[in-house]
């Protein structure tokens, strides 16, 4: 990893896992499953089953299957409480015009399962979804400090500029990252 920020930006924002991956996926799984960003330890585990073979699908049953989650299947949940409560999750206030019946219906005829619904769920993105503001942010925590984001960090960084987020991220991660020079040393003083 160079030590410049463009390159920091570059590198992070640029990954395979970013472009062509599934990571900006499994951090909305973090956010609709868990109502929080991704810790370290079992957003790694995802990343690295993925990578050996595991699909988006396989990886949604098990998130679903853990105790805690707010679509736990120990919940017990019928179909259209499942599918009330995933789209409670993503929209604060549901599309006009949206209803759960036609996902309810895939789920009750066993065109789909849970898992698969959800992995769906997590391919779509558009502005109004709870946390469409904070998958970037909770990935460059990730990414930068090797930590999950705090709730008062991603309400703090909302609508942050990426550039001063990332120097933000490096002033306050530790240990230092930038092996004990100071970051406006490496990067220069033109880009504070």
């Amino acid at each position: 990893l160079s030590a410049t920020v463009p390159n920091v930006v570059a590198e992070i924002t640029n990954s395979a896992s970013r472009i062509a991956g599934p990571a900006d996926e499994i951090a909305r799984m973090f956010f609709i499953v868990f109502d929080r960003a991704p810790d370290k330890v079992l957003f790694h585990a995802a990343m690295d089953a993925l990578r050996a073979g595991a699909t988006i699908e396989e990886i949604c049953a098990i998130a679903l299957s853990l105790t805690g989650a707010s679509l736990d299947t120990s919940l017990n949940l019928s179909n259209s409480q499942f599918v009330a409560r995933l789209a409670d999750a993503m929209w604060v206030v549901r599309p006009s015009g949206f209803s759960i019946q036609p996902f309810v219906d895939v789920l009750d005829d066993g065109t789909m399962t849970r898992a698969q619904l959800l992995a769906g769920a997590l391919a779509h993105d558009d502005p109004f979804v709870r946390y469409t503001d904070k998958v970037d942010t909770a990935l460059l925590y990730l990414a930068i400090a090797n930590r999950q984001a705090t709730v008062e960090e991603l309400e703090l960084s909302a609508n942050t500029p990426e550039l001063p987020l990332i120097r933000q991220i490096v002033s306050q991660s530790t240990p230092d990252l930038l092996s004990g020079a100071p970051y406006w040393t490496i990067a220069g003083p033109t880009l504070f």
